[in-house]
């Protein structure tokens, strides 16, 4: 597994994997293809425009396996903690280790520089608040639609 940057060329890439992530809500609206496909356009977008103006030095790279794009990620590297912003996998490479893989070794930064490693999951995401918490991250805040979910380096969850 590899990653390199983002460039103007993956746009393509990055909004169908997008969709991907919003598969499962879209089925349960009753608007047409069209109607989607405009408001997930919309959300996109404002996601990365809300990511570049409050992380504007966050690496955002694509994850690559045997040659295909699979995924990406996004990484704001600040004094005092490590950001996972967002990290999405293809549908057909999800629960083959992908993303353990790329979260392990965030972790293993975070414990190189003495940081916490922090993400924000939202709170109807049961699978992402399994799957952090099975990797040892705790919530240390509660935003009501989304939490905030901390890795500490050498803090077992129970060392509380």
């Amino acid at each position: 597994m590899d990653l390199r940057p983002v460039s103007i060329s993956d746009d393509r890439f990055l909004f169908a994997l997008y969709e991907s992530t919003r598969a499962t809500e879209m089925a349960l609206v009753l608007w047409s293809d069209d109607q989607k496909r405009d408001f997930l356009k919309g959300q996109f977008e404002a996601q990365r425009t809300d990511y570049v103006t409050r992380f504007p030095d966050a690496k955002h790279s694509i994850v690559i396996a045997d040659d295909e794009h699979i995924g990406r990620i996004w990484i704001d590297r600040r004094a005092g903690e490590i950001r996972l912003l967002d990290i999405a996998i293809l549908p057909r490479w999800q629960n083959a280790g992908v993303g353990t893989a790329l979260v392990e070794q965030l972790q293993q930064q975070a414990t190189e520089a003495g940081l916490p490693l922090r993400h924000s999951v939202h709170t109807t995401n049961r699978d992402a608040l399994r799957f952090y918490q099975r990797l040892d991250f705790v919530v240390v805040e509660d935003f009501e639609t989304h939490v905030l979910m901390e890795w500490n380096p050498g803090v077992s969850p129970t060392d509380g």
